[in-house]
Order: C-alpha cells, then structure tokens, then sequence
C-alpha cells in the first residue's frame, strides 16, 4: 500500500517532477561516486529512472541502457525525450519481474532517489533482486536519502550502514560510501542529505 501511494503521489505531481528531473545534470548528481563509474561501455540499468535523464546520460557514453519507471506519464515523457535510445521497461520494485524475465545481468545498475521509498520489508527483497541481475565484476551504485519527504511520496528511514549490511549479505561489497548535500535548495533547507553507495559482485 505504502509503494502504490507513493508511485500515485509521482504520477499526480508528474508535470512538477518532469521538470525537475530534467532540470538535473547527471554528471553533476553523479559527481560523488566518479572514481567508481566506469570507464568502458556495457549494460546498465536505471532504475525508477523516472524521465531516463540518467540512463540518457549514460546511453550518450555508449552504454547499452534500459529505464525502468512505473509511473506512466513519466516513463511516457521519457520515451518522448529520448526516442529509441534508450529501452524503456514498465516494472518496479521489488521484484522487477519483467526484468527479471529478461534473463540479462548487468554491469551497472543505477538507483537515484529511489532506495527511500522502499520500506524494511520490500528492501530485504529489492537488494536480493538487484544482486542477482549484477554481473560478476558489475557494481549497484545507489542514493540513500537522510531527512523527510513529500507527505505524498512516503519515506522510510534507513542507514547507509544498514544497506551496506543487507548487500553483503546478497554477496555484495562496498566499494564507496560518500555523503552528499542535496541538490534540491528546498531539500537542503529540510536537512536533507544523501549517502552514495557502490557495491560491487
């Protein structure tokens, strides 16, 4: 129920977010896990990639990229945006079973914004569901939200060390633990802040 409110409060605030997402530079939302992006081309996989900007970004490097959204208008904006370079799937958390039914792993899997939205539960399931589509060698790189939310997309609190736990215990590393301010001055105004994590097969 929490995950339907919050996939409804995207779709309802959809022309705001659109804005806001393509407003970003991934390069700069990025900056603080640089060192460990790759440097050669491969799969990735974005997912609630909202608009695509990120699996965009990385599609322009070469990169073999499939979006993930389930919130219509805004993989529908994406698409528009974006054309055909990127694959767009309609799936979502935590079980990304049309992904899944792809029977592809991939190098990098990206989630922006997205690990907050997932309570203790569906975390548990999610990061079984992520380490099992990372290649060998592959890394999830991920945000983990510290503060408050909209009161129409629900958060649920959780620690970097915590996700750092839960992924060691699909077999995943940590490669990165960064801290980052938000982007976003009204998140920043809130207190809002981020850890990046990689985690590596």
């Amino acid at each position: 129920m929490a995950l339907e409110t919050v996939l409804r409060g995207y779709a309802d605030a959809s022309a705001d977010q659109i804005g806001r997402m393509e407003g970003f530079d991934p390069a700069q939302l990025l900056a603080p896990v640089t060192a460990v992006l790759p440097t050669t081309a491969g799969r990735m996989l974005d997912v609630g990639a909202g608009t695509g900007y990120v699996a965009g970004w990385f599609a322009k490097q070469g990169h073999e990229a499939t979006a993930v959204e389930p919130v219509d208008a805004l993989r529908q904006a994406g698409e528009r945006i974006r054309g055909d370079r990127i694959r767009w799937l309609d799936d979502q958390l935590p079980q990304l079973n049309v992904v899944r039914a792809l029977h592809e792993q991939f190098d990098l899997i990206v989630l922006s914004a997205v690990w907050q939205h997932l309570d203790e539960t569906m975390r548990a399931r999610a990061m079984a569901t992520l380490a099992a589509l990372v290649a060998d060698g592959g890394q999830i790189i991920l945000s983990v939200r510290h503060g408050p939310g909209a009161a129409t997309r629900p958060v649920f609190a959780t620690t970097a060390d915590e996700t750092i736990a839960l992924a060691s215990r699909n077999g995943l590393s940590v490669r990165l633990a960064v801290q980052a301010e938000s982007l976003q001055a009204g998140n920043r105004a809130m207190g809002v802040r981020w850890t990046w994590l990689s985690l590596s097969r």
